[in-house]
């Protein structure tokens, strides 16, 4: 669990998407305040599609 705290997350490997890297790790920010909110992510238009398509 201290590892979580402490350390960065691995990195994402080079077959995902650069945008969806970005918003991986814009969600998995330690610091509240500068981590993306719920409604920002269902505004990524990946998002809001697969939301749609389900």
């Amino acid at each position: 669990i201290r590892r979580v705290v402490t350390e960065q997350p691995p990195q994402l490997p080079n077959n995902y998407p650069e945008n969806m890297k970005n918003l991986i790790k814009r969600m998995l920010e330690k610091d509240p305040i500068r981590r993306i909110t719920a409604e920002a992510i269902l505004a990524v238009p990946e998002v809001a599609a697969n939301i749609l398509r389900n």
